[in-house]
């Protein structure tokens, strides 16, 4: 900014200064956030499109607890699994024609044996077949041809016998057979059921365990055997060497040992005893007979559960267990 001035007759031009400023406080600075970045796009898998997502449910067929007296009609060919448990069905429509059926839950309904005969072949895909909690007497054919089966379950019936075509489900790894009138178990035609890993037989009737003579069950591991009138060690436990838990509560037992005997160098041998099932885990002998536990059980050196309540005296099970699982 510029004035005029007349000094001794003098005209000349002076700036005047900039305004001072007074000094305020110093203002914050306010650095702007970047934006956010766009979103990073869903893969497929985990936001499937209208018709993946109607082809998962039209595969999965939950008729559960619906006081179902007959086989919906319509069912979708590409079913995988079908549940029709806890209904009141007491006729099956034919169902063989799922042919990618899976999983078929049939459990506590009023399917008699001669119903399932009726209804003609099984999905021939089927893994589980659960019939539990039925009126079955005897085992229908039609479960027998499944031969792709894994798991079958059949506790709850009337059942007094398997049949020994069971081993032409060469596939199945678990058979539930509990609370059934099973009066023998288990002797299979050849070559019996090589991939079966759990069996469980508990609350039948049986009075001993018989195996075919090459071993029917090879690979078994797990063993139920409890609430039964078993009073002697069965002998076929000996063919039984992979097992790892053993279950033989309630049965009455008075001893570990085989009452029938083998000579042994001059000394007659029990043919087969608790000490042979080495890879042993876990035993349950409650609520049996036994007056006391044999020293042959402290070679298996596996064994870290123990149940012998209701057996012995409070006081002594703390020492039992331990000997047990040195």
């Amino acid at each position: 900014m510029t004035k005029a001035s007349c000094v001794g007759g003098y005209v000349g031009m002076w700036v005047c200064p900039p305004p001072v400023k007074k000094k305020t406080r110093q203002e914050k600075i306010q650095i702007p956030c970047p934006p956010p970045p766009p979103p990073l796009p869903l893969s497929r898998a985990r936001m499937p499109s209208a018709s993946r997502l109607e082809l998962v449910l039209s595969s999965h067929g939950d008729y559960s607890r619906s006081a179902l007296r007959e086989v919906p009609a319509g069912l979708p060919d590409g079913l995988t699994r079908l549940d029709l448990s806890h209904n009141e069905l007491a006729e099956l429509s034919p169902l063989g024609w799922l042919g990618e059926l899976t999983e078929l839950r049939l459990a506590d309904n009023l399917l008699s044996s001669p119903a399932l005969h009726r209804s003609g072949p099984l999905p021939p895909a089927l893994r589980l077949l659960d019939l539990s909690s039925n009126r079955l007497v005897a085992l229908p054919p039609a479960v027998l041809r499944l031969s792709s089966l894994l798991l079958l379950q059949l506790g709850g019936q009337r059942l007094r016998m398997l049949p020994r075509q069971l081993s032409q489900l060469a596939a199945l790894v678990q058979l539930e057979a509990q609370n059934n009138e099973l009066t023998e178990a288990l002797v299979l035609d050849e070559p019996g059921l090589p991939q079966l890993r759990r069996l469980n037989l508990c609350g039948n009737r049986l009075r001993e365990l018989r195996l075919s003579a090459g071993g029917a069950v090879p690979c078994l591991t797990d063993l139920d055997l409890g609430s039964n009138s078993i009073k002697v060690w069965p002998d076929a436990l000996s063919k039984l060497p992979g097992l790892r838990r053993l279950s033989l509560e309630n049965n009455g037992l008075t001893s570990l040992r085989s009452t029938s005997s083998l000579p042994n160098r001059r000394i007659w041998m029990p043919t087969s005893a608790i000490h042979q099932l080495s890879e042993l885990s876990q035993l349950n002998l409650a609520r049996n007979s036994l007056s006391a536990l044999p020293l042959e059980i402290q070679q298996l050196k596996h064994l870290d559960s123990l149940d012998v309540s209701c057996l012995l005296p409070s006081w002594l099970r703390p020492c039992i267990l331990r000997t047990a699982s040195r």
